[in-house]
């Protein structure tokens, strides 16, 4: 599996114009599952969608089998993705903020599905975003539904048993 890229902030910002590209932040919060949507709100990269780690980039939790955070169905996590926009040969920049490890989860969802190539994590994240100077923007973007057509890789999973 490929390494997913990083892309600077003024990289990023050079490039917002392009339209095969697709962003989503995927900020979030273990301690204020909230924290991600409000965020979003109040400012984010000009045209980011919200990716929300437990509604868009989970599962269902089943207590005592599944753990906190499971893999989504594949073919509900493809339907988002094309909801956002995202077509078999767009690029994809997926951020954070900042630590990585919410975009981290969506860039191997997407490897999971197959998205291999084009995938971006920003470098720095949102706060690396902000302490470049760049714009955040509040307004809800609006997107053509995709056409990406990913098909779950299994032999990326390993199954164990619960203890």
């Amino acid at each position: 599996m490929p390494l997913a890229q990083l892309i600077t902030p003024q990289r990023l910002s050079s490039r917002l114009q392009q339209p095969n590209l697709r962003i989503l932040d995927c900020r979030f919060s273990l301690e204020d599952p909230d924290y991600g949507r409000r965020s979003h709100a109040q400012g984010h990269i000009p045209g980011a969608q919200f990716a929300d780690l437990e509604r868009d980039l989970s599962g269902r939790v089943v207590p005592g089998i599944t753990g906190r955070h499971p893999l989504p169905q594949p073919q509900a996590l493809l339907a988002r993705f094309r909801e956002w926009g995202l077509n078999d040969g767009d690029e994809v920049v997926l951020y954070d903020d900042g630590p990585g490890a919410f975009a981290a989860r969506a860039w191997w969802l997407l490897a999971w599905l197959g998205k291999r190539d084009g995938v971006y994590l920003l470098d720095g994240g949102l706060q690396a975003w902000r302490e470049a100077g760049l714009p955040l923007d509040d307004a809800t973007p609006s997107c053509t539904p995709g056409n990406f057509t990913g098909e779950a890789d299994d032999t990326l999973i390993i199954q164990a048993a619960p203890l």
